[in-house]
């Protein structure tokens, strides 16, 4: 496995993964509609601030970290094949997201997901994440986490 800063020729790869860890974590992959961002990641996270875990040539796991403010930031993208779960590929990724954001000066993380998605909720709630109120216009998530840094 390797860490990599998501670069434009990772794309059709990245459009695999997403059609695949979408469905696998109970959501609709909608690439031409409100999933359109993720068919052109360089567009939206473009700025260094988006990994890929890869296994050869194959994605198996993704995080990035999208600024909402000076001091605020928001974890994004953050999945996993279900069959490289549970082997410490989440935390890798997510340690990495996390000193993105320390470094560049973010005081506050904050993220949103289902319910549904209780393997993830502990995952959030064991990196110190608690639940918040509602941040964003998303609605289909139900469930606002944040993290103090």
């Amino acid at each position: 496995m390797e860490l990599c800063v998501f670069a434009p020729w990772m794309q059709p790869a990245a459009t695999r993964f997403f059609s695949i860890c979408l469905p696998a974590s109970g959501r609709t992959f909608e690439p031409q509609g409100r999933h359109r961002a993720l068919t052109d990641l360089a567009a939206h996270y473009g700025d260094g601030n988006c990994w890929c875990l890869m296994e050869g040539e194959e994605i198996v796991g993704t995080a990035a970290v999208r600024a909402l403010g000076d001091e605020v930031c928001e974890l994004k993208l953050m999945y996993v094949l279900p069959r490289c779960q549970k082997k410490g590929w989440g935390a890798l990724l997510y340690a990495k997201a996390e000193e993105y954001a320390r470094d560049r000066g973010f005081r506050k993380m904050l993220l949103d997901t289902l319910s549904e998605s209780r393997d993830a909720i502990a995952f959030y709630h064991k990196r110190g994440f608690v639940e918040t109120e509602r941040y964003n216009g998303n609605f289909h998530a139900d469930v606002f986490m944040e993290k103090i840094l």
